[in-house]
């Protein structure tokens, strides 16, 4: 894992990568779509298949990681902040800041039709290949077939733009840095199934690690129904504004050292067992936590991408 520093509107960007970053500057450019549809995946595992056996497709798709992804952000301007009050109880605050999903790892009607509207009932000419109703693209997409189109996650991708206060330090803590007891953070949980969009998330009844020592430390729990895991801290007081990009994916390590993934120089998570621990219908939140009277969390946006193989 790698980290590089970024100037981001404003922002000093802190991101965690997948691999070593440089320095650079980020600029503004026009949307562009850097993923697969879902039918389109399944129009090229159709078209590999002519060629190679299921099990070199699979593993083709997975390496090239061209996954299908669904995405949610919530952005206020200016920023959310979150403190602790009078009524918070034992010094917590907590906002359900975010939602994604719920995750439909089951549905077939949608992808199916798409897929058919797009290879049935006219020749096709994609990357030199040309396919007509009486190959065999056709009859695999033929509508008297419904075959069950299995979804899996495979990573999930979280941004976060925050800060805290910008003072905390005490004199007798001067061993303290960068995220160490830094007591704003985030945390992602895994939605009981009943958890639909639009529902007023923040009403409902999160449980809060209550005896909180250092987030850093905290190990993942399961609570009410709730699967919960320590995402991100924010870099302690610091008032600059902080890009942070955290990476789980279906293949951590669960044997790993509590340290090996760097904790006080990230201030993320782990995330083991978090993506393997998504099933159908599941929603994905991310939880802005405060800790402590003169604590604030200041969040800017907060993004999440879910990346699933379709087959």
């Amino acid at each position: 894992m790698g980290s590089s520093h970024s100037k981001f509107k404003g922002f000093e960007a802190l991101t965690t990568v997948e691999e070593s970053a440089t320095v650079s500057t980020v600029k503004e450019s026009k949307p562009h779509r850097d993923h697969p549809l879902e039918w389109e995946v399944l129009y090229l595992r159709r078209c590999l298949l002519f060629f190679i056996p299921v099990e070199l497709v699979d593993l083709i798709i997975e390496h090239a990681q061209y996954w299908p992804q669904t995405s949610s952000f919530v952005e206020y301007e200016p920023d959310f902040t979150l403190s602790v009050t009078r009524d918070s109880a034992n010094n917590n605050s907590h906002w359900l800041y975010l939602l994604c999903g719920p995750v439909d790892l089951e549905g077939r009607d949608r992808v199916r039709q798409e897929f058919g509207e797009k290879l049935l009932g006219k020749k096709i000419k994609w990357n030199g290949l040309k396919f007509g109703r009486k190959e065999k693209v056709s009859n695999m997409a033929a509508k008297e077939e419904k075959p069950k189109v299995m979804r899996k996650v495979k990573k999930v991708v979280f941004r976060i733009w925050s800060h805290d206060q910008g003072w905390g330090a005490e004199p007798n803590e001067p061993h303290l840095t960068g995220y160490e007891a830094s007591f704003t953070w985030f945390e992602a949980a895994i939605c009981p199934g009943e958890v639909k969009p639009g529902w007023p998330l923040w009403d409902r009844d999160y449980p809060v690690s209550a005896d909180v020592v250092d987030p850093l430390t905290l190990p993942p729990r399961e609570a009410g129904g709730w699967k919960i895991w320590h995402l991100q801290s924010n870099v302690r007081a610091s008032t600059y504004g902080a890009l942070h990009k955290i990476v789980w994916t279906d293949r951590d390590d669960e044997s790993q050292p509590a340290t090996s993934w760097g904790p006080k120089e990230t201030g993320r998570g782990a995330g083991t067992g978090f993506v393997r621990s998504i099933h159908p219908r599941d929603a994905i939140a991310v939880v802005a936590r405060t800790r402590f009277p003169g604590w604030v969390n200041y969040v800017r946006r907060v993004e999440m991408e879910m990346f699933y193989t379709i087959s």
